[in-house]
This record gives structure tokens, sequence and C-alpha cells, in this order.
């Protein structure tokens, strides 16, 4: 009694003892006998109400008269399921899986579509995307350099075809030295030859010390769709003069030099319509480069039997890689998860099934090597963290001509009057020599803390040792349970692969006003630079930007010729509901597992007849509980679950749309959110189970 009062007493002589009774049965702290006898009184009715015979009979396990639990939660999740499953079947009649798999084109527009954004080209019969040279980007300085200089200016200023101020303005006053038109002629002719001889066109692949032109497919070539990937320079017929863009400066200047000189270095030859049904200024071919197929629809450049002779194998294989990588940097991102998924499905299966197995295995040997390897393990410990201080001090005081090996040694040690290496240490700063030395030390007192907390926690060590091996006799016994989580993963890949599916018909519904409609009069403000965001890619999933002559806007004194495309996929509210019926059906699933083995640990524990009969009717009548008593409970832990990992990937798109933004204060914010998310998520997911 006076224990249960937290009285503490000690042995006194009878006849202090009776003096000293009466004024504690005064009822120290509210203690007197008669609240004792009403709690004891009710710690019997307590244990009564799970006596055997009683209708909470605990002797076979866990009780069997029980009632539905968190009813509500149950209801909800059913509601939210349906929920779910009708925006998706909306989303599969507006959404299309091809956008998120199709290749595209340089203007966003896809390959083998017939109807592409805002009311875009017909693309139905070539589904094929190839590579053709960008030519903006080979001639443009030689072209600029063509028209800036004292020969050509003073030629056109002559003849009446361009004014002083024009020139001026077009050259931005930088004219270079030239001495004749014809010199002229030859230099750009020799600067458009390293891009139409094969030798030369060899060293611009190989890179010839520098970087092959491979390497920045998207700088370097033009995205467009195809009849096939058998397509090489040897089909081009169409004849093209190159033209600079029109939101240079000096274009409309450039447009009169066919009056004045002869404009033969400057002709290009393209690709018939037919294999490349875009302006012929964006189907000029690279000589001596074919296409092979990489992936479904994606055509990469091939080197073809005319530069074989030009190139090594090694190079060419070289080059092969360049270009695959080329490609795979392009089409990065959720259509290329796609493929990786097929690619690597039979990869995933066998490993999961081997986890499977190995785990089994590892439980089962966990029953009768579990106290050795924990005992074994906690040793280690102990010993590394003495070896540690012991390597770290030695290696503080080490000669310089001394390896770690001999370190400990009696020849590699330096006494304490440098007699023995001369003076010379391995670490000759005294701040780094003592910086070891004291490591060496913090080593040693953790191997006494962690001695001392193993000692304190030995009885709790012996506990976890001997609750780990009734587990593992558990698994043994109840062969049965294994079933729980093959059917968790079996169901858990299912719902994966079903709600990607469904996810991709609603993310590829891309409106045509995600990004500006309008363009742009320089690339920098459409994509953005360092500082600045961009137009088309102030937002996550950004947009792209490619030149478009054809605009409206692309004309006159200022014109606008960039334009921005959509991206293949967005987020709205529709995919976050989705995401947390993911996670939630994910937490549910494995709420229900981890009730399920709970129940059948409790009902395996207090049967006397352990039979394959009994552990099966154990699992079974714990997986009936969790469904008939307790989806509402399970259900409602989920959810909780499911709205943090929700909100924890939110703060990742936020923080992604901060970058966007550039705002890297508010990116760093979001960041943070979300790992405190995390933490919480954790802490979560230990009460769940």
């Amino acid at each position: 009694w006076l224990k249960a009062c937290g009285i503490k007493c000690r042995k006194l002589p009878r006849s202090r003892r009776d003096s000293i009774v009466p004024e504690v049965l005064k009822g120290p702290m509210g203690c007197n006998p008669s609240t004792l006898a009403e709690e004891s009184k009710r710690d019997v009715e307590t244990s009564a109400k799970f006596q055997r015979g009683t209708e909470n009979d605990l002797s076979q396990g866990p009780v069997t008269k029980r009632k539905c639990t968190d009813v509500l939660c149950c209801i909800l999740f059913v509601a939210c399921i349906i929920l779910y499953f009708i925006l998706s079947l909306k989303g599969i009649s507006d959404g299309s899986l091809s956008k998120l798999i199709y290749p595209r084109d340089y203007a966003g527009e896809y390959c083998g579509l017939k109807e592409n954004w805002n009311n875009g080209s017909d693309l139905e019969n070539y589904d094929f995307m190839i590579y053709t040279l960008n030519v903006t980007e080979a001639f443009n300085t030689a072209a600029k350099t063509f028209l800036c200089n004292d020969v050509m200016r003073g030629q056109l200023v002559d003849s009446g075809t361009a004014t002083a101020a024009e020139m001026d303005a077009a050259c931005a006053s930088s004219f270079a030295t030239g001495t004749d038109l014809a010199s002229l002629q030859d230099a750009a002719q020799a600067q458009f030859a390293k891009y139409f001889d094969v030798a030369q066109v060899a060293t611009l692949l190989t890179g010839d010390g520098g970087t092959s032109i491979l390497a920045d497919l998207a700088r370097n070539f033009n995205r467009v769709c195809s009849t096939s990937c058998d397509i090489n320079s040897e089909m081009a017929n169409r004849e093209v003069l190159y033209m600079p863009p029109k939101s240079e400066p000096w274009y409309g200047v450039w447009t009169r030099l066919p009056a004045v000189v002869s404009m033969a270095a400057f002709n290009l030859t393209a690709l018939p319509y037919s294999a490349c049904p875009y302006d012929a200024t964006l189907c000029v071919p690279l000589p001596g480069v074919d296409f092979r197929e990489f992936a479904q629809g994606y055509c990469v450049p091939d080197v073809n039997n005319g530069l074989l002779t030009s190139i090594s194998d090694s190079a060419t294989t070289a080059l092969d890689g360049i270009a695959a990588n080329g490609v795979t940097k392009m089409t990065a991102g959720l259509d290329s998860a796609f493929g990786d998924i097929q690619t690597t499905m039979d990869t995933f299966v066998i490993v999961a099934f081997l986890a499977l197995v190995l785990g089994v295995v590892f439980l089962i040997l966990l029953r009768f090597f579990v106290k050795p390897v924990v005992w074994g393990t906690i040793v280690l410990v102990f010993l590394l963290f003495l070896l540690g201080g012991y390597i770290l001090y030695y290696y503080a005081n080490m000669c310089a001509d001394a390896s770690i090996t001999d370190a400990a040694s009696k020849e590699g040690l330096i006494s304490t009057t440098n007699s023995t290496c001369g003076g010379l240490y391995h670490h000759s700063d005294k701040t780094t020599r003592d910086v070891l030395v004291g490591l060496g030390g913090v080593c040693w007192v953790l191997a006494g803390i962690w001695l001392l907390v193993i000692c304190c926690l030995c009885s709790r060590i012996r506990l976890a040792i001997v609750i780990n091996q009734v587990a593992a006799m558990f698994v043994y016994q109840t062969p049965h349970i294994i079933l729980v989580p093959v059917v968790q993963y079996v169901l858990a890949i299912i719902w994966s692969l079903l709600w990607m599916l469904l996810a991709s018909f609603l993310i590829s519904q891309v409106p045509a006003d995600y990004v500006p409609t309008g363009a742009f009069a320089t690339y920098a403000e459409a994509y953005g630079t360092d500082d600045t965001p961009g137009q088309c890619t102030s937002m996550t999933p950004a947009g792209g930007v490619f030149y478009d002559p054809s605009s409206p806007e692309c004309t006159g004194e200022a014109p606008k010729c960039w334009s921005c495309h959509p991206p293949r996929f967005m987020l709205d509210y529709r995919f976050w509901v989705a995401l947390v019926m993911f996670f939630w059906n994910n937490a549910f699933l494995v709420a229900v597992g981890q009730c399920t083995i709970a129940g059948a640990v409790g009902i395996w524990f207090f049967q006397k007849e352990r039979s394959v009969t009994a552990s099966f009717t154990s699992v079974f009548t714990s997986l009936k509980r969790c469904f008939v008593y307790h989806l509402g409970s399970l259900a409602f832990g989920s959810l909780i679950l499911a709205v943090v990992q929700t909100l924890k990937w939110f703060m990742h798109y936020l923080s992604k749309q901060a970058k966007a933004q550039k705002n890297k204060v508010m990116e760093i914010v979001a960041k943070a959110c979300a790992y405190c998310l995390w933490c919480f998520e954790k802490c979560i997911k230990f009460l769940n189970k």
C-alpha cells in the first residue's frame, strides 16, 4: 500500500512504527485506505473482464467480439476512389498517350499526329524525327563577316543598294578590313565547305581535338519529322539561298545582296518536301550522316560508308555514343520514363522476386543466428572505435618515409627527441598532427561511451534479441504469412501500373494557352537568362522556344520571331487529386498488411497447438477482422500519411516553380518545407505501424 502511494519506507523499531502508522493512515498525498480499496476493486473488475470464458477472453489471442471502427473514413475512402476513377475516365477521352511518347519537332509539334496544338501542321504520315543542320548556327557568323567589312560596305553604298546609315545600323558600325570581293567570296565558300565537304565533315564530327557537333544536337541541329529514318544527303534536291533570321539587324541589308554580288557561295540544297515537310532552310542535311532508329520514332545520326574511310573504328563507336547521349538528353522527361519502365520490366520482376526470396531466407536464418549477429555487431563497433583511435594517433606521429602499415612499429614512430626520423614527420604541419591526435582521442572516448551504453542497455538488447527470435519462429511456424507481402507486391504493382496509365491521360491535356501565344523579339526574352525568367519557361513544366518566321509579328523594323510551344504535360488539380489517391492506396495496402500480420501474431502467440491448419486459420481470421471491422481506421491512418506525402511533393513542385521564376529565396523555403514534411512523414509511418 505504501509503495502504491509513492511512500518510501525503511525498517523501524516497533515502538516508532506504532507512532508513525496512524499518521500515515491519515492519507498523505490523497492516499487513504478507502481510496486504495476502491482502486483494488477496480483492478479486480478489470482483470475479470478478460478472464477465460468471458466475452473478452484473451486466452486464445485477440478478443473476438468487435465492432466497426471509423466507419465515416471507410465511406470517404470509397467515395474518393469513385471520384478518382470518374476523373480518370474523363481524362481518357480528352487526353492522349501519344503526346507523352511521340517525338516532337523544333516547334513542339508531334510527329505522326494529324492534329497538333494551336491548329498546327498535319504530320500524320511523318512518324520519325530526324536531325537537319541548323544553318543559322553554322553560317550566321560567316554571313555577317561577309557583309560587315569595308569592301562590302563600299560596294553596297556606292551602288545605292544601301545607305551608309543602314550599313552602320546593320553592323553596329563595326567593319572588318577586306582586300577584294573575290577574297570575301572565297572565305565564305571555305566556311560553307566545312559542312559539305566529306573530309571536313569528318573533322566536325570527331571534334578534331575539340567537341563533336553531335554532342550538342539541340544547338547544332533542327528536329524535324520525316517519313522514315532512311534519310540522307543524297536525297536533297531543293535549292535554297541562306537567309539569316529576321530578328537579325542586318537581315534587311542581306536581302538586297543578290542584286549586287554573286551569292553562289551561300546556296544550299535541302531535302524534298515529301521527306521533310518544312521550309527548305530547316531541311538541309549534313553530308556523310545517315540515321538509324534509336527508339520508337526517334532517329539518331549515324556515320555512313562515305565517312568511314576518314574516321577510325574507335571514333565511329564514340560518335555513336555521343549521338545516342545527345538524343537521350533531348528526350529526357516523362516520355523516356515510360520507355525505361518498358525496357527494364523483366529486370524489375527478377529483382523483386529475388528480394522476396532473400527476405524469407533471412527471416528463417534470423531465428538461429540473431543472437551472435547482434552481439558480434556490437563488439565490432566497439573494436572499430578503438582501432580508429589507434590508427589516428600513430598516423599523426608517423615518419615522412614510413607508411601507415608500419606506423605503429618502433621504427615508424617519432620519438619525443626527434632522434628516430630526424624531425621529418609525415605531416609537417603541427596543427594537423594535433588534430589527428585529438580525433584519435575522440574515437577512444566514443568507444568508452559505447561500452557504457551497452552495459546500461544490456537487458534491452537481450529483450530485442528474444523478440526477433520469436518473430522468426512465427514466420517459420506460420509459412502462410508469406502470402501477405506477396499479395501486397502484386496488388501494388497492378495499382501502380494502372495509376500511371490513367495519370498519363490526365497530365497530357495541355491547353494551347498554357504558354503565351504571342511572339517575342529576342531569344533571351522568350527563354530567359540566368537572372531573368523567360516568358516561355517561367513555369513548371516549362514550355519550349523556337524561331517562327511565319508568325504575323515577324515583320517590320522590329520583328518578333520567337514563339513558345507548350510542354508535353502539365500538373493541374486533377493530377494532385490522383497523386493523393496514389499515396492513399499505397499506404492503405501497407496498413492492411501490417494489421493482418499483427493480428495473426496475436492469435499464434496464444495458441496451444500450432499446427499448419491453425496457422492458416490465424492468418485468415486476422485478415477477415481487418476487412470486416477495421478498414475505416486503416483508411484514416493512410489518409493522414497520404496528405503529408502529397504536401511534401507539392513543396518540391513549388521549389521547381520558384527556380523557374529565378526566385532563390522561395526555392530554398519550399525545399526546407519539403524536408520538414519528410521528417513528419517518417513520424507518421512509425505511429501508423
